[in-house]
Parts: structure tokens; C-alpha cells; sequence
């Protein structure tokens, strides 16, 4: 098995924008009622409306999957953060400790 090399500031940088992805999507329920309240009726017509509403109830079932998703991803990335700052922090205070010895 080949090793494989990732860098702590790009590993970083993954987990937060996995995070926000999962937040975007989550709250996107929000934006679309926005969007919704903010097009209205111009010039008393509501299909403008009515066709962000539908995009919103279709994408909707599809949002869900894609949150659930890339939150596994994202707990999985969270994982190797925790699990390489244990390690890091454990394999600081053993060198601190030899070199004391």
C-alpha cells in the first residue's frame, strides 16, 4: 500500500469547507423562502414565484440526500483532524519527556 500524503493546512481547509457545504444545504430551505418573498408578484404576475417554489420542492428531495451525504464525508474527515491532533499532541509530550530524562 502506497502512503499517502496529505497536508495539515489543505486537511484543515477540507474539513471547514465540508462543514460549510453541509450548512449551506441545510439552510437553503431558508434562502429559498427568501427568494421567494423577494420576487413576489411583479406587475401582479406570480409564475416567477411559482416556478422558484417548484425548483425549491424538487431540489429539495435531492438536497436532503446530497446534506446526508457529504456529512458522512465530513464526520469522517472530522475524525482524521481529531485523531492527528491526538496523536500530535501525545507524540509532543513523549519527545518532551525524553528530552528530559
Amino acid at each position: 500500500m502506497s502512503d499517502v500524503l496529505i497536508k495539515w493546512d489543505q486537511l484543515l481547509t477540507l474539513q471547514d469547507q465540508l462543514n460549510n457545504i453541509v450548512e449551506e444545504l441545510d439552510n437553503a430551505v431558508d434562502r429559498s423562502n427568501d427568494l421567494e418573498e423577494a420576487i413576489g408578484n411583479p406587475y401582479g404576475r406570480g409564475e416567477l414565484r411559482e416556478k422558484a417554489g417548484e425548483f425549491e420542492s424538487q431540489w429539495s428531495l435531492k438536497r436532503k440526500d446530497l446534506s446526508r451525504d457529504v456529512g458522512k464525508i465530513a464526520e469522517h474527515v472530522n475524525a482524521v483532524v481529531e485523531e492527528f491532533q491526538k496523536f500530535d499532541t501525545e507524540a509532543a509530550t513523549q519527545f518532551e519527556n525524553s528530552q528530559s530524562e
